[in-house]
């Protein structure tokens, strides 16, 4: 009655329709074959590859996986294991805890979005400010004045783009609306420039 430590090379490289008679995973994208069984079918031993049944083409739905966002990842693997059967409390548990990673990652992607509205709203506010203590020195003769301008604004749309966030949290709302709002008060200021160039240049 001693355990005894030792090497079991049994399940080294074993192949999909091999293992498949002893284990399964969560997620049937990860058994590796054509023709994945359910967890129903898993406690019922009916383990053996039946190609009657629909081709399943693993290998083009990994290469997906890899391309995906970790959102987008995580969901379609909670949506495969509710698929294949919630037979026992592991796989509820593990459904558990894709949702709170689903949550998390959700909103970290959220996060990193609106950051990306905030740089360029802050490269546009410091261009502005620029062209703006640069406004005296300009002449008439100076083209690429209203470029500056143009440029500003493309930034300033791209932003409001970025805060298309989708359902985010209550405090990331509020970051959005504020930052929507100093958005809108520098593009009013970006076309009274505008309306001033092209009064005067």
């Amino acid at each position: 009655n001693t355990f005894v430590r030792t090497i079991n090379n049994n399940y080294f490289k074993t192949k999909p329709n091999t293992i498949i008679h002893s284990h399964i995973p969560f997620d049937p994208l990860w058994q590796f074959l054509n023709y994945p069984i359910s967890n129903q079918e898993f406690y019922d031993d009916m383990t053996s590859i039946d190609s009657s049944r629909m081709y399943f083409n693993y290998t083009d739905s990994l290469k997906l996986y890899e391309e995906q966002s970790k959102s987008a990842q995580l969901k379609a693997w909670l949506r495969r294991v509710e698929t294949n059967g919630i037979k026992n409390q592991l796989i509820e548990n593990h459904i558990k805890y894709l949702n709170i990673e689903i949550d998390y990652h959700h909103n970290l992607e959220n996060v990193n979005q609106f950051n990306l509205a905030i740089d360029l709203y802050n490269e546009s506010a410091e261009a502005y400010n620029k062209f703006v203590s640069q406004l005296n020195s300009l002449n008439r003769d100076d083209k690429d004045i209203l470029l500056v301008l143009t440029s500003i604004k493309t930034k300033l749309e791209q932003a409001i783009k970025y805060l298309e966030i989708d359902n985010p949290k209550e405090d990331l709302k509020r970051s959005i609306r504020n930052t929507h709002n100093a958005i809108k008060d520098l593009l009013k200021k970006v076309k009274t420039q505008e309306e001033f160039l092209d009064r005067y240049f």
